[in-house]
């Protein structure tokens, strides 16, 4: 036996889904929103890139590379082969942008420029939480590509001159893996 419903049942049923439709639609209309912080931090992270693509030396092997073991040394921008006009405009333009607290341009291992906005320091410190692993996948990445890490396998004592550094072997058998997942055993208890 064939039931036959007819074209009431089926404008009844699309009426009552436009019906629901339209409610839920206007109940959970999400409007995008971007916080001040995720714009500033996208537009330092594309002037900084568009500074460190300004040179012409490129790092061919790990011997070319910088090792840190204290602190940065300060150099003009023009003996890092950047454009000091550019730079102080990137710094005017980053002054503008709400929630950045700090710009540091690094070049060649020398700080050719920093500026501090706000109420903000060399010596701040701040909790920025996961962005940490990030950086870090970024930073490691970035070095992988260049051929500095081997692999993600590799150990720090392969990579860094730990005794020069006043650190203990045992810190040396940590692998990159473990600092990309946040597993290196290492504790941090500024907060």
């Amino acid at each position: 036996m064939k039931i036959n419903h007819g074209p009431n049942l089926l404008s009844t049923l699309q009426v009552k889904a436009s019906i629901l439709m339209r409610r839920f639609s206007k109940r959970n209309r999400m409007k995008p929103t971007i916080s001040s912080f995720q714009v500033g931090f996208c537009l330092s992270l594309i002037i900084f890139s568009a500074l460190f693509a300004c040179g012409k030396k490129q790092i061919t092997s790990p011997t070319d590379s910088l090792y840190l073991s204290g602190e940065l040394k300060n150099a003009t921008p023009e003996s890092q082969s950047i454009n000091p006009d550019m730079l102080t405009e990137a710094f005017q333009y980053a002054g503008d942008i709400s929630g950045l607290r700090s710009f540091l341009v690094v070049r060649n291992g020398y700080i050719v420029g920093e500026k501090y906005f706000g109420s903000a320091s060399a010596d701040s410190i701040y909790f920025v939480r996961s962005v940490t692993k990030s950086v870090v996948s970024i930073l490691i990445g970035i070095a992988i590509d260049r051929g500095l890490i081997l692999d993600e396998q590799q150990e720090l004592s392969d990579i860094l001159d730990l005794a020069s550094m006043g650190i203990d072997e045992a810190k040396g058998r940590i692998k990159i893996k473990h600092l990309l997942t946040m597993t290196s055993g290492l504790e941090w208890s500024c907060w």
